[in-house]
């Protein structure tokens, strides 16, 4: 039987935070990179995503700003980003509900190289809600968000 973690629910202790970072280099600039990330539209054409709308406008009304809730289907797995912080052409930060995932955080940070292209380094921290799991969320997370960095790196190069 699989019992849900939510803090001390289970056995009075935390469960450990699962932390994954993987890394992708591409010819464009930061600024592009920033960009994409950002459409709605073009992240359809760089991930393995088949839907990316919004779910919850920003309370401002202002479309891709933060607040923005974003449904996501990959698969069979629906997730709906957060955008909790944004700094153009540097950071890319977003939360997300909807996986069997606690305290889900994603931070993209953009770094200029010396020839004018993008270091993009993707990262997540999350808490596994179901006892046992974490290794294996950890994996396909890892996995995933490689294949969204690298993806985003050559489609970025060819823009």
């Amino acid at each position: 039987m699989w019992y849900v973690c939510t803090y001390h629910y289970l056995y009075g202790v935390d469960v450990a935070f699962k932390k994954i970072a993987v890394s992708a280099t591409t010819t464009a600039s930061c600024d592009e990179v920033y960009r994409l990330l950002l459409d709605r539209d073009e992240t359809l054409k760089w991930s393995p995503m088949t839907v990316c709308e919004v779910h919850k406008p920003a309370p401002d009304g202002v479309p891709d700003s933060v607040g923005e809730v974003r449904r996501q289907v990959m698969g069979r797995n629906t997730g709906y980003d957060t955008l909790v912080e944004l700094v153009p052409g540097k950071r890319y930060v977003y939360t997300n509900e909807g996986l069997p995932m606690l305290d889900y955080r994603g931070t993209v940070e953009l770094t200029p190289t010396d020839d004018g292209g993008c270091h993009i380094d993707w990262s997540s921290r999350f808490r596994p809600k179901y006892v046992g799991t974490g290794w294996l969320f950890a994996a396909g997370m890892r996995r995933n968000l490689q294949k969204f960095a690298d993806g985003l790196a050559a489609y970025a190069a060819k823009s």
